[in-house]
């Protein structure tokens, strides 16, 4: 019996070492596809900012969240997302414009790697402490709502059209 052991022990511990670095390398090459995804999605979007404002180089996503824009896919899967982000300039220095922060509203495609469309770029309320969340998705159209961090709810409610 003590003979079985000694024999099943090495091949446990094998299996056990193959099972964790299969899983590691799987964890590897996920990390490194996640990272891909969100340096498209950054880069998309930076160039967008930079479009109404070369100044701005530090992008940062508030918020995805998934578009049934097309009856077709419905509800099986989303066609589109929508995407909520923050660009402001490289130093995060505030020199009294505030077009150096702007907070954007953004339909991507269902990949996710290019915009669509551009719905709405904010220049910030509050430099540094101001946001926007999403209140309500409609059918065609989506509420946001604009809130400043320190002091809370602000006047700000929009609804955007999300098809042009």
């Amino acid at each position: 019996m003590t003979t079985t052991r000694r024999t099943a022990r090495p091949a446990i511990t094998f299996l056990l070492l193959t099972v964790c670095a299969a899983m590691a390398v799987a964890q590897s090459a996920l990390s490194r596809q996640s990272k891909t995804a969100r340096s498209q999605i950054l880069g998309a979007l930076t160039a967008e900012f930079q479009k109404r404002n070369p100044k701005i180089g530090h992008v940062e996503l508030f918020d995805v969240r998934p578009l049934f824009l097309s009856p077709i896919n419905y509800p099986e899967r989303p066609n589109h997302y929508l995407v909520i982000a923050r660009g402001v300039r490289t130093d995060k220095y505030f020199e009294g414009n505030f077009s150096d922060e702007l907070l954007g509203i953004f339909v991507f495609d269902d990949s996710l790697c290019s915009i669509k469309r551009v719905i709405h770029l904010i220049p910030t309320e509050r430099w540094g402490d101001w946001i926007i969340k999403v209140v309500r998705i409609w059918k065609d159209s989506v509420t946001v709502q604009g809130e400043d961090l320190e002091r809370g709810e602000t006047g700000f409610v929009r609804r955007y059209y999300l098809l042009k």
